[in-house]
Parts: C-alpha cells; structure tokens; sequence
C-alpha cells in the first residue's frame, strides 16, 4: 500500500527541497543537490589542505584517492538519491567546521553559529544524521578535550542536543520497523551469530579492505582515526542484508563517509608536516598512488577477491567520460534513451500495479503503483526487468542481493521461476534495449 516517505524516517529536509521544487524541475533540485554534496566534499578537502600548508600536487593526489573510494565513486556514478546523500557534504563541512578554532571567522560571522546552523541541516536530513553529528561532537570533544582555541562546552550541549533528538525521534516517532531500529546486533550472541555466517563475514573483509587505504593515513592523526572508527562501527557490525557493507551504490554508506574522509584528512595534513621534514616526500607520493592503483584494480563487489588491472575501466574517471559521452554529447543516445521510457510508459497502462527495477521506477512513477522487484509480484499486472541478449537468449535479472554473485543468481533464478509459475509471459516481452529492460505483462 502507499505509505509516506517521512513516516519511515525524519526527512524534514524535504520539507525546504518542496518550495524549490515548485520553482525548478524536480530533477534539476533533486541531482543539483545531489551532485554538490559529492563534489563540494572533494573541493573542500583540498582547499583545507592547502590551508594547512600541502602543496597543490599532494592535496590533489588526496582527492584522487578519495574520489577512487568506492563510496564516492560509485554513489556519485549509480547511487540512490535520498535525503541521506546530502550529509555527504553537509556531515563533512560540519565535522570541518568541529575542528576549527572557534575564533576564527567565516563571511565575518562566528564559527559556533555556522556549527549550529550546521547542525541542524544535518540533524534535518535524518534521524542517523542527528545521531552521527552528535556521537562525532561528543567524542571530538572527550579526544580533543585539552585542545586550545575551542569551546568544548559548547560542542557537548551540542552534541548532547543532536543525539538526544535523533534518539527521540527515532525511538518514539517513527515505526518500530524501520530497519534502523534492528541494524544492530543487541546481543553478543546476536553479534556472534551474524559474524559467523561466512556471507557476512566476507562483507566485512572487503568493507575494511574498500576503506582501509584512507584509514591508515587517518592513523597517523591517532585521535581522528579513533573518531572514524567509531562511525564506522555500525556499518561493520549491523546488518541490513550486507547493503551496508559492499553496496556502495546506496545510501547506507553516507554517514561514516565524511568522518572516514575527515579522518583521513587529519592524518595526511601530520604525514605532510612529517615527511617535509624528514625529507621523504616523494615516497609519500609513491605510497598513496600506489593505493589509488590498489583501489582500481580492486572489483569493490566480489569476493573472493577479484584484482586486476581491467577492473580500472570501471573506475570513476573512465566511466565518467564514457557517461558523459552518452548523456551529454550523443544526441542519437539521448532519443534513443528518451524514446524507450516513452515506449516503457505506453507498454504500461496507467493504474497498474508493477513490480519493477529501479531503472524503470523513472517512467513510470507517474499513474502507477510502483513495488520494488521482485515485491509483490503475485499480485502485480507487469513487471519491469534487467534484460540483456546473451549469445541469442535472453537473460532477466535484476532481483538484488549483496550477499555475492552466487546468491544473488540464486535470488534471481526463485524470483523468475515464480513468475512462470504466476503467469508472466516471459517469452513475449516489449524490450528496450537503449535502458537495458523489459516489460512482461502477467497472464489472467
């Protein structure tokens, strides 16, 4: 059934993005957004290098690592757009802002109400983002308690307040479904079960492998790297179906990102300072290219591991061209991606109920009632499906897993044979080639 948005998490922040919606195209404000998040992250983090003294060459080499990191690449590249991918940016400007003397001025108004104001955007953007923000305020705080030229007291009530709402919100406002209220393991057994479940235990290996080369530079600032850690916890001990530990793609990568970067950031600004003064530079920059390359020939999905140098075709800067090439410059690409979501929404009758694939939810959320393939296709008049002709046959997918290939092929092959078994008639679908899909109408 249709259910708001804003009662399965505290997306007040849509509440501002709606007025600017009835101004611009939803997808102008919605993608500018989301865009600006990514990119004012890496922006940012190299002028705050170079404001800590780091030459252009290495502050620049630190954002290649950066945008290597799957996280950024991937949800820049593929990822959903949720409210959630706004902390991004707003969580790293925020944990910057944390870190600066409170002395200093920014466009002529104290740093304390640009952490406020701060603050609030991200405790506006979700739950978690409330939680996060003040879980980082107060442990910057306790980690950093000795630090001159900042006001702990006021980071505490601050993180007291961001933390206290969040877990208000969230205990008492929304649904106790909501599948943050049982992320977490909440016992040791709980914990030691899902550590034991071979699936899970691989996600965690290729999550810590995925992060570490920005982890181990964020050591060499040992409290910082402390902070990232705890951030990063819930994503390496909660469960959500492995999402959050190799989909890179969605939004549960969104609230350990910035403390990970910030982190990061902290420590290659002390190994700068150290190895100018040892004299060493150029093997700092050996070592962090050799972890850019180490990222890239890393496939970020599979394990066992899958490394090689092919897999740098799928990193961001080739597939950003390659992109940009089909969305930007072809005007062939262009008609023919348009023509084939007009011809999606004349193959489904309005007020049908489709299960379908993200990549067909966009024609179609209009007059529709959407589910999420393979949600509710017993019930459901169509179906939109990943589709792809492979030596003459035709291959669906399209059911996700993140708990490996082999299970995900499982998943797939239950969910097609199911809708045989309902009625789909497989053999005569409407194919459009230019998305990848298919619509298959179910059989009466």
């Amino acid at each position: 059934m249709e259910r708001s948005v804003l009662l399965g998490h505290a997306y007040l922040i849509l509440y501002p993005i709606a007025l600017l919606v009835k101004l611009f195209p939803v997808k102008i404000v919605l993608l500018s957004i989301y865009v600006l998040s990514f990119t004012f992250l890496i922006l940012l983090a190299y002028f705050l290098l170079r404001s800590k003294e780091v030459s252009a060459g290495a502050a620049g080499l630190f954002c290649l690592l950066v945008l290597s990191q799957p996280t950024w690449s991937e949800g820049l590249l593929w990822g959903q757009f949720y409210p959630d991918r706004i902390f991004i940016g707003a969580g790293f400007i925020f944990m910057s802002l944390a870190s600066i003397d409170d002395n200093q001025r920014i466009a002529k108004v104290p740093n304390r109400f640009w952490l406020l104001a701060l603050g609030i955007l991200c405790a506006s953007l979700n739950e978690r983002g409330a939680l996060t923000s003040g879980i980082f305020l107060l442990a910057y705080s306790a980690l950093y308690w000795g630090r001159p030229g900042f006001n702990r007291y006021y980071r505490l009530i601050l993180g007291v307040g961001l933390f206290a709402y969040g877990y208000i919100v969230m205990k008492f406002f929304l649904p106790s479904d909501v599948a943050y209220h049982s992320f977490m393991p909440t016992t040791p057994s709980g914990l030691l079960s899902l550590i034991e479940d071979p699936h899970f235990a691989s996600g965690i290996l290729l999550f810590l492998l995925v992060n570490a080369p920005l982890f181990v530079i964020a050591c060499f600032q040992w409290r910082a790297a402390a902070i990232a850690a705890l951030l990063m916890a819930p994503n390496i001990i909660g469960n959500i179906g492995g999402a959050e530990k190799t989909g890179w793609s969605t939004h549960y990568m969104s609230y350990f990102f910035p403390a990970l970067v910030w982190a990061a950031l902290m420590g290659y600004s002390a190994l700068y300072r150290l190895a100018s003064v040892r004299r060493v530079l150029p093997g700092v920059y050996a070592g962090i290219g050799a972890l850019i390359l180490s990222l890239g020939t890393l496939n970020p999905y599979l394990f066992p591991l899958n490394i090689k140098i092919a897999n740098l075709e799928n990193t961001f800067l080739p597939m950003f061209n390659s992109q940009a090439d089909v969305y930007l410059l072809s005007t062939v690409a262009r008609n023919n991606l348009e023509r084939a979501a007009e011809g999606i929404r004349r193959a489904v009758p309005r007020g049908a109920v489709v299960s379908s694939v993200e990549g067909g939810m966009t024609p179609l959320y209009q007059d529709h009632l959407i589910e999420f393939y393979p949600a509710d296709i017993d019930n459901a008049d169509y179906a939109v499906l990943d589709s792809q002709l492979i030596n003459g046959k035709l291959s669906y997918y399209g059911a996700i897993s993140y708990l490996g290939s082999v299970e995900q092929a499982k998943l797939n092959d239950l969910a097609l044979a199911r809708m045989k078994s309902d009625g789909y008639d497989l053999d005569h679908p409407q194919l459009f080639p230019a998305l990848g899909l298919a619509v298959v109408k179910r059989g009466r």
